[in-house]
């Protein structure tokens, strides 16, 4: 009887530390899940690039930077929205320059005419993609990365 009394007594014991080591993993994935200060630290360097403060000759930007971050993927999106002037501007040939002279690369996936490029800041992938709005006046230049995905989506 003693036998059976002590193997339930270790039974219970396990069981508890067992529950217990499993509701430990829980509290710590729910603590951890979402944007963090990696995510920050990379909001912070992709919102200081370049490429986001040049622009065509007579372009202005239009209201201030966004910056998300999606908790699900951590994926890191910092955007400017620009107004363009009254007369022509060769916006994607001013980034094609712009942007190869400071290291991007065209996207895999891009066609030439496309505006998307790559290049790795602080060991992320990093995107930026150039959207010309369907307003023929305005157009946005998206930085994007996430920490834990790879590849890039150009």
């Amino acid at each position: 009887m003693r036998a059976v009394a002590a193997f339930l007594t270790q039974f219970v014991v396990a069981s508890v530390a067992l529950a217990g080591a499993g509701a430990a993993i829980v509290v710590l994935s729910v603590l951890s899940y979402g944007c963090g200060s990696k995510e920050d630290r990379l909001t912070e360097t992709l919102v200081a690039q370049e490429v986001l403060e040049r622009r065509p000759a007579g372009v202005e930007p239009l209201g201030q930077r966004g910056t998300s971050c999606d908790d699900d993927d951590l994926w890191v999106n910092v955007e400017q929205v620009y107004r363009l002037p009254p007369a022509r501007v060769d916006v994607l040939g001013f980034y094609r320059e712009v942007a190869t002279g400071d290291g991007w690369r065209p996207g895999e996936q891009a066609g030439p005419a496309e505006g998307c490029y790559t290049k790795v800041i602080d060991g992320e992938v990093v995107d930026m993609e150039l959207a010309m709005e369907e307003r023929a006046d305005t157009y946005t230049v998206t930085l994007s990365s996430s920490s834990e995905l790879t590849g890039s989506k150009c």
